[in-house]
């Protein structure tokens, strides 16, 4: 073992990647796809629950983040899971919740110890938000809204997020803020509630017509992986789920007196609970350059990778069960296995809790993959 990689012990070998790969192509079968209105967020049809499909996911191979190559890619997924009319009416408040966990001060560590940036690690790229931003516009959207918890302005101006708002003349929107309501909105978690039987959000998350998931597809120290539902932890603001005034939202971890007290499955049931009230139409991840061994520098075992996919799906769970493999993972592993999980750190696989539970599809074979 080289010397940077005995420094990342969770760095992916080429030959597990494309063993992932492999895996997940034979899992593709053919089949339909369900539409905004189907049983849960683009999840299984009680009409036929045994159906040989249930759900649609584009995978897309892209090495860069050029806006036509992005653009003309991205097209080509969309129409391949069946365009964006069913989830974008014209007029529609459309919110893209981006990931820039850590803020400036995580993008400049990254960049000064890697020399690599920050969108080109392990937040959302903003050239990515940009081209789905467009072709929301395209397809009618009213007002676009770039949805993040900001840790300070820099994450946003400095990475070109600004740029892109007033490209798209789209709003920035803190989480973390009432604005522009003077308090934030209870969301019910509805019959499958775990930790919480309500969340708090600023109260235009019930405004919005569509909301999409754009984050990067990498590992978590504490949840196995981070995709397009894990991103949602973001939605919560920090006042009120901070508990010590720190800003981590510590109080969704210390829950010692559910379930199991491990804290780890914590955090892994309330990323069920804010999806449960808190629908996403559409998952965009980011697997093109990306890390694995942790989701920020403060994981001494992250390391930058690439793995050249873009992942498209109506469906949150199955794009985020189709990202777990394009990473090297095993999407269906059991509970505590370090096939989801990174050693030291056990969780639950939530991905296969949140099938149990109606919000999307982790059963690799009843997800359709188109390879584009």
């Amino acid at each position: 073992m080289s010397e940077k990689d005995s420094r990342h012990p969770f760095r992916i070998s080429r030959r597990r990647f494309l063993e992932g790969l492999g895996a997940l192509s034979a899992a593709a079968v053919v089949g339909t796809g369900c539409s905004k209105d189907d049983n849960g967020p683009s999840g299984p049809s009680n009409d036929d629950p045994a159906g040989p499909t249930s759900a649609q996911v584009a995978l897309g191979d892209v090495s860069m983040y050029d806006h036509n190559v992005l653009k003309n890619k991205l097209i080509d997924m969309f129409d391949k899971i069946g365009g964006l009319g069913d989830i974008i009416k014209s007029g529609d408040k459309v919110g893209m919740k981006v990931n820039l966990t850590g803020g400036n001060w995580a993008a400049n560590k990254w960049q000064r110890d890697t020399g690599v940036s920050a969108g080109e690690s392990f937040w959302t790229h903003p050239q990515v938000a940009n081209v789905v931003g467009e072709l929301c516009k395209d397809a009618g959207a009213g007002q676009l809204y770039i949805v993040e918890s900001i840790y300070d302005w820099k994450s946003m101006s400095e990475p070109g997020f600004t740029q892109v708002a007033g490209q798209l003349n789209a709003e920035i929107f803190d989480t973390n803020k009432t604005d522009p309501s003077t308090n934030y909105t209870k969301r019910a978690v509805g019959s499958h509630a775990m930790i919480y039987q309500n969340i708090y959000q600023n109260s235009l998350f019930a405004e919005f017509d569509c909301f999409i998931s754009l984050p990067k597809a990498k590992q978590h120290v504490s949840a196995g992986v981070t995709h397009a539902m894990k991103n949602l932890v973001g939605t919560l603001p920090q006042p009120l789920y901070s508990q010590d005034g720190s800003g981590n939202r510590a109080e969704i971890h210390n829950h010692d007196d559910k379930y199991d007290g491990n804290k780890n499955n914590n955090l892994c049931r309330v990323i069920l609970d804010i999806n449960s009230a808190t629908k996403i139409h559409l998952s965009v991840i980011d697997a093109i350059k990306t890390t694995v061994g942790g989701e920020g520098p403060w994981c001494k075992t992250m390391a930058n990778m690439e793995f050249n996919k873009l992942i498209v799906s109506k469906d949150p769970v199955a794009a985020d069960s189709i990202a777990t493999q394009v990473i090297g993972f095993n999407p269906n592993a059991d509970d505590y296995t370090d096939t989801f999980a990174l050693p030291g750190t056990p969780c639950i696989n939530y991905l296969r809790k949140a099938e149990e539970i109606g919000l999307g599809v982790n059963d690799l074979s009843k997800i359709k993959v188109f390879d584009v």
